[in-house]
């Protein structure tokens, strides 16, 4: 990839988003353009987010000092990096959890108001998932128990002044998770900055073939 153009990558990355997240895109057997099904879309998709949380976000973690990272977002206000940690419908409040437990990849839990089908990726990709409906108190108790349960030392959320991709969490999310975790943990939250911008660039073999497909 370090040979391909920045003008290339970014072609590339545009037909593979639209490979892997445009739904209206042709799948007629007869006029196809070589454009892969809706099923075999899917399949490339769930491989590269799992390749990509598996191999390449604890490094990033490692190397930035999060213990914890914890990406929320909600209906209509998704995070920038959403489709990328395995998408779904995010429904009244969704966290996607990625905790550092000392093993060779990150523990991956997903919480969310709606359930996600069989077929989708966080289904297939996260170790632990829990889907809490309309209950009153929501995703509080799930959360603030995940937390208080794993003891992160430092946890790593989605605000920065430079980066877009990396500042998606909003004032009122923000406030949530600081009144769910309590004011203990809320002091051990930090930029998660870096740790975006190191699992978005450090692209894996899987990912790298999937951009090099798509130039082709």
């Amino acid at each position: 990839m370090h040979n391909i153009s920045f003008l290339q990558r970014t072609v590339a990355s545009i037909v593979l988003t639209l490979l892997l997240f445009g739904s209206w895109l042709p799948v007629s057997a007869d006029e196809n353009y070589g454009i892969p099904g809706s099923k075999e879309r899917f399949e490339i998709r769930r491989e590269i987010v799992a390749d990509k949380l598996d191999r390449t976000l604890l490094p990033a973690m490692r190397k930035h000092g999060i213990d914890m990272w914890i990406v929320l977002d909600r209906e209509n206000n998704s995070d920038p990096l959403h489709d990328e940690l395995g998408g779904g419908f995010s429904g009244v409040r969704a966290a996607f959890v990625f905790f550092d437990n000392g093993n060779g990849t990150p523990e991956k839990i997903y919480y969310g108001s709606h359930s996600q089908p069989a077929n989708s990726v966080v289904a297939q990709v996260y170790d632990e998932t829990i889907y809490y409906g309309y209950s009153p108190d929501g995703l509080t108790p799930h959360l603030r128990k995940l937390v208080h349960d794993r003891d992160p030392q430092s946890i790593g959320v989605n605000t920065s002044a430079t980066l877009p991709d990396a500042d998606g969490l909003t004032t009122g999310l923000s406030n949530f998770l600081i009144d769910t975790i309590g004011s203990d943990y809320a002091r051990r939250i930090v930029s998660a900055e870096l740790v975006v911008r190191d699992f978005r660039l450090n692209r894996t073999a899987l990912e790298s073939k999937a951009y090099t497909d798509a130039l082709n």
